[in-house]
């Protein structure tokens, strides 16, 4: 058994071993089945197809098919047979076995094709239904062939289709004649359909010819190619559909003339074509040469000593040639001799409108005469240079120089070399008045950059300053909001008392009223009579020391007067209430 489970994956995989058609021992290791059981089939699927036993899946013996007989095919054969195979045919019979397939199966799949209908209502025409069965049946025949199937199905169910479907349509000289002269006003279209009906060749057949298919002498021409598009869009040029295709066709009188009448005018037109194009290309190669020497005869007149002059000169000049242009500039000589001994040649300084500081610039010129024996290089001027810029406060400094001229570095114009010492340049004498405009331009950017980094930061300390108000207005919100809280608890705080204090009278007034109300209703409950009978000893004392007048008329009083209105009784009750 060879097939495997991965430890690490914990997919199945087989390994198989065969044999090729040379009797070569062939290993091969499939991955990747999720199942045992899937593994094990696709081992005996492959081990079937590779020993040609008619228990293989029909989508099997398809790749054997494809494998053995594509090969043979042209491209665009092979092309439409793919798309048969795949799309109307494998969908049905793929999954089955190739010995299963019986001719009432491939009576199914007929029924099949013919009762399909597109999205028009449209059936597959008879000729593409006796293609497909032409397809199948060859697919069976291979089988039976070579692989010793016992019989075709495809041939025991019979054909399906026609080639007579359509009925052809010609046209007669006279109608095609009036085509033609409609058509004389396209020539390319005009010409194409002169071959395609006076030769009666195929449409990919007079696409695929060329000049030398021709024989204007014999008056023949040869076909053996044809020229098609296959579905993926690709363009090839293959040969004719079947042996006898390739053939040599006698071409008539008039249109041999017309075609060699056109061939020759399309050749004169592109050998004319191709004369302008070449005498395009020599005029701008010497325009380009011309170009080339002008800048070489301006490069030779520019060196110093054809200008007759010094190189201090000849910047000067410049310079003053621009001058009017420069109102708040300066270009002075460089007088100022430094600690160290040493000063430059020029000073270049300006201000801007406003009277601030815009740019400053060294200027050093060297040159020296061409019969001198001793050549110094720019490289032994930089150090001194790079020392007097620092030393004058300037921001830039140019060596202007002469020397080294066949070097190509230097003459190529303006050379950065601020990698060896900070904002420093060499430049030729002609492009003095470039590099200045140049950095001129830079120094009138930084200094609007600055204006709008200062405006930026303007704005940003406005915004600082209306949120450093915003946030102290907030704060004497805050400390007046703690304020009036601490204010309000205290305030309700004291009202709390107020209000207890209130409730608590309130309830003694309560109680008092209710012992008012208690006293008032025993008050009404005493009388002389009670008095008499709960007291007899107080009341005998207080009779013998009462007058008998008092008595008298204290006895005399009715029972039914009030109690709270008789002033005796009040003093009474005054007096019992002391006793109590």
């Amino acid at each position: 058994m060879s097939v495997y489970k991965d430890a690490k994956t914990g997919k199945w995989f087989v390994k198989i071993r065969y044999k090729d058609w040379t009797g070569k021992n062939i290993d091969t290791t499939k991955r990747g089945f999720e199942t045992r059981r899937e593994a094990v089939a696709y081992e005996t699927n492959f081990m079937s197809r590779k020993a040609g036993t008619l228990d293989m899946k029909f989508s099997e013996f398809i790749e054997l098919y494809m494998e053995e007989r594509f090969p043979r095919l042209k491209e665009v054969t092979r092309e439409t047979k793919l798309y048969l195979i795949k799309d109307k045919i494998l969908p049905y019979f793929g999954e089955r076995k190739l010995n299963e397939i019986t001719s009432t199966d491939i009576i199914k799949w007929q029924n099949e094709m013919l009762s399909y209908r597109d999205a028009k209502g449209k059936p597959y025409s008879k000729s593409y239904l006796k293609e497909l069965h032409t397809q199948i049946n060859a697919i069976f025949n291979y089988a039976v062939r070579y692989y010793k199937l016992p019989a075709n199905p495809a041939s025991i169910a019979g054909n399906f289709g026609s080639d007579n479907e359509i009925e052809m349509d010609f046209w007669t000289t006279e109608e095609y004649l009036k085509f033609a002269d409609q058509m004389m006003d396209e020539p390319p279209y005009y010409y194409f359909f002169q071959i395609l009906y006076w030769l009666g060749v195929r449409e990919g057949e007079a696409l695929a010819l060329t000049k030398e298919d021709f024989n204007f002498e014999k008056k023949t021409v040869t076909i053996n190619k044809t020229f098609q598009i296959l579905r993926s869009g690709k363009r090839i040029i293959t040969s004719p559909k079947t042996v006898k295709s390739n053939r040599t066709i006698s071409v008539p009188d008039f249109l041999c003339e017309e075609l060699k009448a056109k061939i020759e005018s399309v050749e004169a037109s592109k050998l004319s074509e191709m004369s302008a194009q070449r005498e395009a290309h020599k005029a701008a190669l010497q325009a380009k040469e011309a170009e080339i020497a002008h800048y070489k005869d301006f490069r030779s007149r520019q060196s110093i000593k054809h200008l007759g002059e010094s190189l201090e000169d000849h910047c000067r000049i410049e310079y003053e040639s621009i001058r009017t242009l420069l109102p708040n500039a300066t270009f002075e000589k460089d007088n100022k001799v430094s600690e160290t001994g040493s000063k430059g040649d020029f000073i270049f300084r300006e201000n801007d409108t406003t009277g601030a500081f815009l740019l400053s610039v060294m200027f050093e010129m060297k040159t020296e005469e061409e019969t001198s024996t001793h050549k110094h290089k720019n490289e032994d001027f930089l150090k001194e240079l790079d020392k007097d810029r620092r030393e004058k406060d300037c921001e830039y400094a140019v060596l202007v120089t002469t020397l080294e001229p066949d070097n190509d570095l230097y003459n190529r114009g303006i050379v950065d070399v601020s990698h060896k010492y900070p904002k420093m340049l060499i430049i030729r004498p002609q492009f003095f008045l470039v590099l200045l405009m140049i950095l001129r331009s830079v120094a009138l950017d930084k200094t609007s950059l600055r204006k709008k980094i200062y405006d930026l930061e303007s704005q940003q300390m406005s915004a600082t300053s209306l949120e450093q108000d915003l946030l102290g207005f907030k704060d004497s919100v805050v400390k007046c909001l703690d304020l009036a809280t601490s204010n309000r608890e205290k305030a309700i705080k004291r009202l709390d008392s107020a209000i207890k204090l209130l409730e608590d009278t309130k309830d003694d007034l309560l109680k008092m009223e209710k012992h008012s109300d208690v006293a008032k209703k025993k008050a009404e409950n005493v009388t002389i009579q009670k008095l008499k009978k709960e007291y007899p000893s107080i009341i005998a004392a207080s009779d013998a020391d009462i007058p008998k007048s008092e008595t008298t008329t204290a006895e005399t009083i009715p029972e039914t007067s009030s109690p709270a209105t008789d002033p005796v009784a009040q003093n009474n009750r005054e007096e019992l209430g002391k006793s109590a």
